[in-house]
């Protein structure tokens, strides 16, 4: 009994351990507006980057609006992929994908 729950618990650690590298959530979307926010224009899309040891804020001009709700999906290396606000879906670049629009 002792033999089979070491087993199992060295299995599932295994596991845990090899899906933890992936970096599909590294990215998150902050922002409303278009534009890249500074002193001048607090509107803007902001990344919350967790790629490096540090966080990163990078500026992202996108005439792309996160009101309610951001989902974003990262590539395993961590690279952004796709953006949606709930009501349209986007690439990397903040651009409507096709048939993004109409994700109602």
């Amino acid at each position: 009994m002792k033999t089979r729950i070491i087993t199992l618990v060295c299995f599932f650690s295994i596991c845990i351990h090899a899906h933890s590298q992936k970096k599909h959530d590294y990215n998150w979307l902050f922002g409303y507006g278009s534009g890249i926010p500074d002193s001048t224009n607090p509107f803007g899309g902001i990344i919350m980057s967790f790629n490096k040891n540090k966080i990163e804020f990078i500026p992202q001009e996108r005439d792309f609006w996160f009101n309610y709700q951001t989902n974003s999906y990262s590539d395993a290396s961590g690279k952004l992929s796709f953006m949606s606000n709930g009501c349209s879906m986007a690439d990397e670049n903040a651009q409507i994908i096709l048939n993004g629009d109409s994700c109602v």
